[in-house]
């Protein structure tokens, strides 16, 4: 056998090399050593290049950031340990990264501007920008899982818009409003539009002024073309309507409505007819429906008038039921009895009610 002697180095090499944190310029480094004192010598460059030909940093920490860096690209750097004149440790590497991708469009934190609507947007696409969030994020849909362009968008006052998005490339997408990034536990769907293989729209869409939007086109499992149209719609409907603190006899209405100056409010007991019913006004996007029957459902309509004569289309029936007041009984003629629900299992101890095949309780 052939055997080589071969002076041993002076002083180890570095150990535990690690890239911390990555930004689209810059990477954090750091290292353990076994030898005090030392000075540390890194050696980068794109990935691929050979030793002796990179950018060279000397420093006496056991930590560094290489800066001045191209976003979206892929590196490798090569280290080793001087520990004297014409004296050093072998050279470790090549250790990888690649720098994170901040093209405008490609996530929530490098996403595309817009600053005022009308926005249309031609000859766009989604490939390239990565595949960051999925069908287990807010919207919990399918058309999700593919890559993504991500817009971003706040209104300075409520608006209704109206989205549309067309000369897809590919079948099976999504165009989704958020009012916040995907992946974040908080953020509500606001609305949403999948289809197979036809142009998408949402119709309208009511933004509340001051709020971060995120508007998100995806495919299902790959990249797509597109257009993008997002315009503001002039008096639109009320939106996203909520009921709460329903007492015997009164229940708290809200809404979003845009370029409003007031709401049109018209309630009765519920399958009353449109133009019959009580009559109201509010200004403040709440409104409390008082004097009410305990027990009872309601049907609500609204309307916005945007002054000037011009009012949206009245849109409802949102159905609210006010609360029980004890006693209460029911015959059981229809089936379920109002707010009662079917279940199964004991109601209670020590007593239970139990059909031969079915128990309730309310």
């Amino acid at each position: 056998d052939d055997v080589q002697v071969v002076e041993m180095p002076a002083c180890a090499p570095p150990t535990a090399v690690n890239v911390d944190t990555i930004t689209p310029t810059s990477a954090d480094i750091s290292w353990s050593t076994i030898t005090a004192g030392g000075l540390w010598v890194i050696e980068y460059g794109p990935t691929g290049f050979a030793p002796g030909t990179g950018t060279t940093i000397n420093t006496s920490n056991l930590m560094h950031t290489i800066s001045g860096l191209t976003p979206n690209t892929a590196y490798q750097f090569y280290m080793q340990e001087e520990c004297g004149p014409n004296s050093s440790s072998v050279l470790v590497g090549p250790f990888n990264f690649t720098t994170v991708n901040n093209t405008p469009g490609v996530s929530c934190t490098y996403s595309f501007p817009i600053t005022s609507l009308p926005y249309v947007g031609a000859n766009m696409t989604t490939a390239g920008f990565g595949n960051d969030y999925s069908s287990t994020d807010a919207c919990n849909s399918f058309y999700m899982n593919g890559e993504e362009f991500v817009f971003e968008y706040t209104p300075s006052a409520n608006e209704a818009v109206s989205i549309s998005v067309d000369s897809l490339s590919s079948g099976s997408n999504g165009v989704f409003v958020l009012d916040g990034c995907p992946d974040d536990p908080n953020t509500s769907c606001v609305a949403m539009n999948g289809l197979s293989n036809a142009p998408l729209s949402i119709p309208q869409v009511v933004l509340q002024g001051g709020t971060t939007y995120y508007i998100i086109v995806s495919n299902s499992s790959t990249f797509t073309d597109f257009d993008i149209d997002i315009s503001l719609i002039p008096c639109a409907d009320p939106g996203q309507f909520v009921d709460s603190n329903a007492t015997v006899n009164s229940i708290d209405l809200a809404w979003l409505a845009a370029n409003s100056q007031s709401v049109n409010i018209e309630w009765d007991t519920t399958g009353f007819l449109l133009g019959t019913g009580n009559m109201a006004n509010s200004t403040t996007g709440t409104y409390t429906l008082t004097g009410l029957q305990s027990g009872t459902a309601y049907d609500v309509y609204l309307q916005n008038d945007c002054g000037s004569g011009t009012t949206s289309a009245w849109v409802g029936p949102f159905t609210v039921l006010t609360a029980f007041a004890p006693p209460y009984f029911t015959d059981f003629a229809s089936y379920p009895p109002l707010a009662w629900t079917e279940a199964q299992g004991l109601i209670g101890e020590p007593t239970s009610f139990i059909n031969t095949c079915l128990l309730y309780t309310s």
